[in-house]
């Protein structure tokens, strides 16, 4: 597989999720309800808005990542550098 983009997609995913449940583990002690469509019926949930629109953009940064991944996979597959008989030994 093509390194660097190996390197890149290892990085954005390892920083996306410390991106993503860093903050969700913020809003889970703040007493944050999990599983709701709509947090607007709640004044005091209003304040996490801003920081639930960062985390759905991370996590879109890193399902991209994830993207990067499985077109370096396939790209490997078919157009890769192929193992001669010499290095599998």
């Amino acid at each position: 597989m093509n390194f660097p983009m190996g390197f890149i997609h290892f990085w954005i995913t390892l920083i996306g999720f410390a991106l993503i449940f860093f903050p969700l583990h913020y809003e889970g002690l703040a007493g944050m309800p999990r599983r709701y469509l709509d947090y607007s019926g709640w004044r005091t949930f209003n304040q996490f808005s801003d920081l639930n629109r960062f985390i759905h953009n991370v996590a879109v940064s890193v399902f991209a990542a994830q993207l990067l991944f499985v077109f370096n996979f396939l790209y490997s597959i078919f157009k890769g550098r192929k193992v001669s008989e010499w290095t599998r030994n």
